[in-house]
Protein backbone atom coordinates (compact mmCIF):
# COMPACT_ATOMS: atom_id res chain seq x y z
CA UNK A 1 0.00 0.00 0.00
CA UNK A 2 1.24 3.47 -0.88
CA UNK A 3 0.32 6.57 1.10
CA UNK A 4 0.40 10.33 0.49
CA UNK A 5 -0.18 12.79 3.33
CA UNK A 6 -1.43 16.24 2.38
CA UNK A 7 -3.09 19.12 4.15
CA UNK A 8 -6.02 21.18 2.93
CA UNK A 9 -3.80 23.58 1.02
CA UNK A 10 -4.38 23.60 -2.75
CA UNK A 11 -0.74 24.64 -3.27
CA UNK A 12 0.16 21.06 -2.32
CA UNK A 13 -1.74 19.50 -5.25
CA UNK A 14 1.44 19.12 -7.38
CA UNK A 15 2.62 16.59 -4.77
CA UNK A 16 -0.17 14.28 -5.98
CA UNK A 17 1.22 14.19 -9.51
CA UNK A 18 4.78 13.68 -8.26
CA UNK A 19 3.59 10.83 -6.02
CA UNK A 20 1.75 9.12 -8.87
CA UNK A 21 4.73 9.52 -11.21
CA UNK A 22 6.93 7.80 -8.63
CA UNK A 23 4.87 4.60 -8.94
CA UNK A 24 3.90 4.77 -12.63
CA UNK A 25 6.48 2.36 -13.99
CA UNK A 26 6.26 -0.10 -11.10
CA UNK A 27 2.48 -0.30 -11.47
CA UNK A 28 2.54 -0.48 -15.26
CA UNK A 29 0.36 2.57 -15.91
CA UNK A 30 0.54 4.35 -19.27
CA UNK A 31 1.10 8.11 -19.35
CA UNK A 32 -2.45 8.64 -20.66
CA UNK A 33 -3.97 6.55 -17.89
CA UNK A 34 -1.84 8.29 -15.28
CA UNK A 35 -3.13 11.64 -16.57
CA UNK A 36 -6.75 10.46 -16.22
CA UNK A 37 -6.21 9.08 -12.72
CA UNK A 38 -4.40 12.25 -11.64
CA UNK A 39 -7.21 14.43 -13.04
CA UNK A 40 -9.95 12.48 -11.25
CA UNK A 41 -8.06 12.39 -7.95
CA UNK A 42 -7.20 16.06 -8.19
CA UNK A 43 -10.89 16.95 -8.60
CA UNK A 44 -11.84 14.94 -5.51
CA UNK A 45 -8.94 16.14 -3.38
CA UNK A 46 -9.34 19.83 -4.24
CA UNK A 47 -13.03 19.60 -3.31
CA UNK A 48 -12.01 18.06 0.00
CA UNK A 49 -9.41 20.77 0.56
CA UNK A 50 -11.94 23.52 -0.10
CA UNK A 51 -15.02 22.17 1.65
CA UNK A 52 -14.14 19.52 4.26
CA UNK A 53 -12.57 22.07 6.58
CA UNK A 54 -14.28 25.39 5.85
CA UNK A 55 -12.78 27.24 8.82
CA UNK A 56 -9.48 25.42 9.37
CA UNK A 57 -6.10 25.35 7.67
CA UNK A 58 -3.41 22.68 7.77
CA UNK A 59 -5.90 19.85 8.26
CA UNK A 60 -5.01 16.33 7.06
CA UNK A 61 -6.05 14.66 3.85
CA UNK A 62 -4.63 11.20 3.26
CA UNK A 63 -4.56 9.33 -0.02
CA UNK A 64 -3.76 5.63 -0.09
CA UNK A 65 -3.27 3.49 -3.16
CA UNK A 66 -3.40 -0.27 -3.44
CA UNK A 67 -2.88 -2.38 -6.53
CA UNK A 68 -5.00 -5.51 -6.93
CA UNK A 69 -4.67 -7.48 -10.15
CA UNK A 70 -5.54 -5.00 -12.93
CA UNK A 71 -7.09 -2.39 -10.63
CA UNK A 72 -5.81 0.56 -8.64
CA UNK A 73 -7.81 1.38 -5.53
CA UNK A 74 -7.45 4.83 -4.00
CA UNK A 75 -8.94 5.93 -0.71
CA UNK A 76 -9.17 9.67 -0.02
CA UNK A 77 -9.65 10.24 3.70
CA UNK A 78 -10.32 13.44 5.64
CA UNK A 79 -11.76 14.29 9.04
CA UNK A 80 -13.85 17.17 7.78
CA UNK A 81 -17.54 17.93 7.44
CA UNK A 82 -19.52 14.85 6.44
CA UNK A 83 -20.19 14.82 2.71
CA UNK A 84 -21.03 11.96 0.37
CA UNK A 85 -20.03 12.95 -3.18
CA UNK A 86 -21.60 9.79 -4.57
CA UNK A 87 -25.02 11.29 -3.81
CA UNK A 88 -24.37 14.31 -6.03
CA UNK A 89 -26.54 14.16 -9.16
CA UNK A 90 -24.83 14.36 -12.52
CA UNK A 91 -25.14 17.80 -14.11
CA UNK A 92 -27.20 18.16 -17.26
CA UNK A 93 -24.31 18.70 -19.65
CA UNK A 94 -26.72 19.17 -22.54
CA UNK A 95 -27.59 22.61 -21.16
CA UNK A 96 -25.36 25.64 -21.70
CA UNK A 97 -23.03 26.26 -18.74
CA UNK A 98 -24.80 29.48 -17.77
CA UNK A 99 -28.09 27.56 -17.29
CA UNK A 100 -26.65 24.75 -15.16
CA UNK A 101 -26.40 24.76 -11.39
CA UNK A 102 -22.88 25.38 -10.11
CA UNK A 103 -20.84 22.38 -9.09
CA UNK A 104 -21.00 18.69 -9.80
CA UNK A 105 -18.67 18.61 -12.79
CA UNK A 106 -15.70 17.26 -10.82
CA UNK A 107 -17.54 14.25 -9.44
CA UNK A 108 -19.14 13.73 -12.87
CA UNK A 109 -15.68 13.65 -14.45
CA UNK A 110 -14.43 11.27 -11.76
CA UNK A 111 -17.37 8.94 -12.43
CA UNK A 112 -16.49 8.92 -16.13
CA UNK A 113 -12.83 8.06 -15.53
CA UNK A 114 -13.18 5.58 -12.64
CA UNK A 115 -14.49 2.05 -12.56
CA UNK A 116 -16.35 2.67 -9.30
CA UNK A 117 -16.83 5.09 -6.41
CA UNK A 118 -18.01 4.39 -2.90
CA UNK A 119 -18.26 6.51 0.23
CA UNK A 120 -18.29 5.70 3.92
CA UNK A 121 -18.32 7.88 7.01
CA UNK A 122 -16.42 6.08 9.75
CA UNK A 123 -15.24 7.49 13.08
CA UNK A 124 -15.64 11.10 11.88
CA UNK A 125 -13.72 10.38 8.67
CA UNK A 126 -14.95 10.83 5.12
CA UNK A 127 -13.60 7.95 3.04
CA UNK A 128 -14.06 8.00 -0.69
CA UNK A 129 -12.85 4.85 -2.42
CA UNK A 130 -12.14 5.23 -6.13
CA UNK A 131 -11.29 2.19 -8.22
CA UNK A 132 -9.62 2.50 -11.60
CA UNK A 133 -8.77 -0.11 -14.17
CA UNK A 134 -5.08 0.08 -15.02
Amino acid sequence: MYCLHLTNDTHRIPELHTWLLRWQQELGITADRLFQINLALEEVIVNGMKYAYPEQKGMPIEVTMECRDDELIFVVDDRGVAFDPTEVANPDITQPAELRNAGGLGIFLTRQLAKSLSYTRLANHNRLTITFDK
